[in-house]
């Protein structure tokens, strides 16, 4: 399992949008990311998304590396 994850893998395992995600990791809400705001003026802000802390937070079970949302199983 990667460490950090996108705000779309986040919300795939939560079922909810990414959105929902950005939002609250920006207002603090969900302590497992953080919001990095942009180096230039106009720049987007982005997201680390840690993913054994979210599965943490929420109770869940830390899936094995083989069975890892968005990882592809080697032949």
């Amino acid at each position: 399992m990667r460490e950090i994850i996108s705000a779309a893998e986040a919300a795939r395992i939560l079922h909810c949008r990414p959105q929902k995600v950005r939002e609250r990791i920006k207002a603090g809400k969900w302590p497992f990311g953080r919001a990095i705001s942009p180096k230039k003026k106009g720049g987007q802000i982005t997201y680390d998304i840690y993913a054994r802390r979210m599965y943490q937070f929420f109770g869940m079970e830390i899936p094995d590396m083989e069975n890892a949302p968005g990882e592809r199983q080697l032949p």
